[in-house]
C-alpha cells in the first residue's frame, strides 16, 4: 500500500494524517484553507482551523467531538477564521468534555469579543493557553503517550511551528518464550512488563530483558506552515516521520516568497532534507497553481528531497 491515498472512511489505524485544507489565503473549489487533523486512538488533534473547517469534518466524516485539543500557527485569517465557527458548532452538538486551544496571544480577545457580540456561550469548558512573542521553544502539552513542542518560525506576523512526539513504547513481549519458559498468565507477566525480575516456582530467575524486545521508538510529525525557510523549521522538525511544511510557491517565485515571507516547494524540501525527516508533505499551496501551471510546483523538488507528496483536501497520510 503507498504511504499516501485518497480517504477512503473505512479503515482507522493506530494513527494519521488527514488533510482537510491545503490552500493559501482562500477557498477554492480546488482547495479549502488550513487545517490539519491528526487522528490517535480515536482522538483528534487540530492543527490550524481555516473557514469550513467544520464542513470538512463533515465531508471527511470525522467526528468533532473527538477533538480534544486545537493548535493554531497564527492570527492570520486562513489559519483561525474557522475557529469560533468550530467552537459554536461543538456548542451546538452539546459537546460536554473540556477542549484546549493553543495559539498565539490575541486568540482570547478574539474569542471573547465573538461570543459577546454573537451572545454566544459554551456549556464545555475551553481551556486556551496563549503563545506570546517572547516565548522562544518548549512543550506545550503532554500526556502519558505523547508530547506535543512548539517554536517560532519566521512569517509577517509571530506565528509557531508545532511537533507531535509519541513517547517510547514497550517492547514486545515473547509469548512463545514466556510459553517455553513455564510463565504463567496472569500477576506474575504483568510484573515482567513492569520492568520487574521475578522467581518462578521451580526456582528460574526470569528477567524482563529476556522477554520483552527493545522499546519502540514513538511516531515525529512536525508541521510548519506560513514561514520562509528558517532553521527553527529544520531543528524543530529533526527526525521526523513525516513533515507537513508548507510550499506556497514554485521556485520560480522565489523573490514572490520572500517578499510575503513564505516557502517555495524547493525550500520546503530542503528543510526536509536537513532535518533528516523521513516524508515530507507540501501544503498551503497558492491557488494560482491550476491546470498547467500546477506542473511548475514540483520542479526542483524531486532532486532534494524524492520521498515528497503534494498535498490535496482529504488525503489520508498512514504513519
Amino acid at each position: 500500500m503507498p504511504f499516501f491515498c485518497i480517504l477512503t472512511f473505512f479503515e482507522r489505524l493506530l494513527m494519521e494524517i488527514i488533510t482537510l485544507g491545503t490552500g493559501a489565503a482562500s477557498p477554492t473549489l480546488e482547495r479549502n484553507v488550513a487545517a490539519i487533523a491528526l487522528v490517535r486512538n480515536g482522538e483528534i488533534l487540530l492543527f490550524d482551523c481555516g473557514e469550513g473547517t467544520q464542513v470538512q469534518f463533515a465531508k471527511a466524516k470525522l467526528s468533532m467531538a473527538k477533538v480534544s485539543k486545537i493548535f493554531i500557527t497564527h492570527l492570520h485569517g486562513d489559519h483561525f477564521y474557522g475557529l469560533m465557527p468550530f467552537l459554536t458548532t461543538l456548542q451546538l452538538n452539546k459537546r460536554e468534555n473540556p477542549l484546549e486551544l493553543f495559539a498565539p496571544k490575541g486568540v482570547k480577545d478574539y474569542v471573547n469579543f465573538m461570543k459577546k457580540t454573537s451572545q454566544t456561550g459554551f456549556s464545555y469548558e475551553l481551556k486556551i493557553t496563549e503563545i506570546g512573542e517572547d516565548f522562544e521553544c518548549g512543550t506545550l502539552c503532554e500526556t502519558k503517550d505523547y508530547i506535543v513542542k512548539a517554536m517560532p518560525l519566521s512569517h509577517r506576523i509571530f506565528v509557531l511551528g508545532y511537533s507531535f512526539e509519541e513517547k517510547e513504547k514497550a517492547g514486545h513481549f515473547d509469548d512463545e518464550l514466556a510459553f517455553k519458559l513455564g510463565i504463567p498468565f496472569g500477576p506474575i507477566r504483568g510484573k515482567i512488563k513492569n520492568g520487574e525480575t521475578v522467581t518462578l516456582e521451580n526456582g528460574t530467575v526470569v528477567t524482563p530483558e529476556q522477554i520483552i524486545g527493545e522499546k519502540i521508538q514513538g511516531k515525529k510529525i512536525t508541521y510548519c506552515t506560513d514561514t520562509v525557510y528558517f532553521q527553527n523549521s529544520v531543528e524543530l522538525a529533526k527526525d521526523s516521520d513525516l513533515l507537513i511544511h508548507e510550499g506556497t510557491f514554485s521556485k520560480d517565485e522565489l523573490e514572490k516568497a520572500q517578499q510575503t515571507k513564505h516557502s517555495t516547494t524547493v525550500q520546503a524540501a530542503l528543510v526536509a532534507k536537513n532535518s533528516n525527516s523521513k516524508r515530507l508533505l507540501i501544503t498551503h499551496i497558492s491557488s494560482r497553481y491550476v491546470g498547467e501551471s500546477r506542473s511548475l510546483i514540483h520542479e526542483g523538488v524531486k532532486e532534494i528531497f524524492p520521498n515528497y507528496i503534494l498535498a490535496k483536501d482529504f488525503m489520508k497520510i498512514e504513519i
